[in-house]
């Protein structure tokens, strides 16, 4: 299989933190994303500061793919919500 000839279009502009309050860089893997009860948790939030990264990578292995399958259920939602820690900011703090 042939990785594609030119990377995906368009940027991210979030901070990405795991359901344990940790960063998540843009330079590493899924394995590095701590779990919660036996799932990888991501939370998109408001960035400290400004940085963005290209959304596309190119692995030869490996087609890039993000599904969305709905809208989660207010209920649930709070129910994840209530189990995750924020992010810190920028230096440790969180507000702003």
């Amino acid at each position: 299989m042939d990785a594609p000839k030119a990377p995906l279009a368009g940027q991210v502009d979030a901070l990405l933190a795991d359901a344990h309050g940790g960063w998540i860089w843009n330079e590493g893997t899924p394995a590095d994303i701590p779990h919660l009860d036996g799932v990888r948790v991501v939370v998109l939030d408001a960035e400290p500061y400004s940085r963005s990264w290209d959304t596309g990578r190119a692995y030869p292995l490996m087609t890039p793919l993000l599904r969305v399958d709905g809208a989660v259920p207010a209920e649930e939602a709070a129910a994840w919500l209530s189990r995750v820690k924020p992010a810190p900011g920028f230096g440790g703090r969180r507000d702003g």
